[in-house]
C-alpha cells in the first residue's frame, strides 16, 4: 500500500497518521479544523490513490477565523470515549503532522493581544490611530 499511495503526499501524510497513530491537523474547505488520528482508509488504487473517504478519531477541533488562525473549541478527550468522523477527502484543503509541544511552543511565542488598545477611525480621515 505504501508503493502506491508514497506518490501523493497527502496520502502518505495519512498512512503514517493511520499506521504510526501520529495527530495530524486538517483544515476543510469550510475552514474546519480537525487534530486527530487516522483510524481507517479506504482501499487505495493506482489511478486514484484512497477511496473518497477517510475516518479520524478526533482529538480538538476547530476553525480557522478571517485571519486564518486556528481557533480550538473542543476537546474530544473530555468525552471519555472513541469518536470516528468520517471525512471526503475532496473536502481537506490543508493537511499537516501535529506534534502538540511544537503548537505549545508557538502558542507561547505569540504576542499577547492587548484589550486596552483599539484601532480608533475618525469620520472623514484618512488617518488610522491606536487608542488606549
Amino acid at each position: 500500500m505504501s508503493t502506491i499511495l508514497s506518490d501523493s503526499p497527502l496520502d502518505l501524510l495519512l498512512l503514517n497518521s493511520y499506521v504510526y497513530e501520529n495527530p495530524i491537523m486538517l483544515t476543510l474547505s469550510d475552514k474546519k479544523v480537525y487534530v486527530g488520528v487516522v483510524s481507517s482508509l479506504g482501499e487505495p488504487n493506482e489511478s486514484e490513490g484512497l477511496d473518497q473517504e477517510i475516518a479520524i478519531i478526533p482529538i480538538m477541533s476547530g476553525y480557522r477565523d478571517d485571519d486564518l488562525k486556528v481557533i480550538f473549541n473542543t476537546d474530544y478527550q473530555i468525552v471519555g470515549k472513541d469518536i470516528s468522523l468520517a471525512i471526503r477527502q475532496s473536502l481537506i484543503s490543508t493537511a499537516t503532522k501535529f506534534e502538540f509541544d511544537v503548537y505549545q511552543d508557538f502558542q507561547n511565542s505569540q504576542p499577547k493581544e492587548d484589550k486596552s488598545r483599539k484601532l480608533s477611525i475618525p469620520a472623514n480621515s484618512k488617518i488610522l490611530f491606536w487608542k488606549s
